[in-house]
């Protein structure tokens, strides 16, 4: 148990991650011409300070939301699509000829290719 809990303290949590990365951040954003999601917090988090809290604890705050938030809501959105699927005979017989259409039978691309060629790759 001693040896679980040692691991376990050494790995660093999320919220202390965007910490880091917050203060990594931090002395380049005022200079630079960082156009990213992360900068431009930082500078409207320095501009106009919160009265509750240090403007790292606010932004870690934020920072946790937006990551939490968009993983709870994608969840929630492939499974409540995966229920309606279930619920209406026709769209699901769509969607599954479409599956079929560009999926071989081990799951692979028809077409060998890894991903959307024409588009972005996320």
């Amino acid at each position: 148990a001693a040896a679980t809990e040692e691991s376990s303290a050494a790995e660093p949590t999320s919220a202390a991650t965007a910490a880091d990365r917050i203060r990594s951040t931090r002395s380049g954003a005022r200079n630079d011409g960082n156009k990213n999601l992360l900068t431009h917090l930082i500078r409207a988090v320095d501009e106009d300070p919160y009265d509750g809290g240090s403007s790292d604890e606010v932004l870690t705050d934020v920072l946790m939301t937006l990551l939490f938030a968009g993983y709870d809501t994608t969840s929630v959105n492939l499974s409540y699509s995966v229920y309606l699927l279930s619920q209406h005979k026709e769209e699901r017989e769509i969607c599954l000829a479409e599956i079929d259409a560009v999926m071989d039978d081990a799951g692979r691309r028809a077409d060998g290719r890894c991903h959307d060629e024409d588009g972005p790759v996320l």
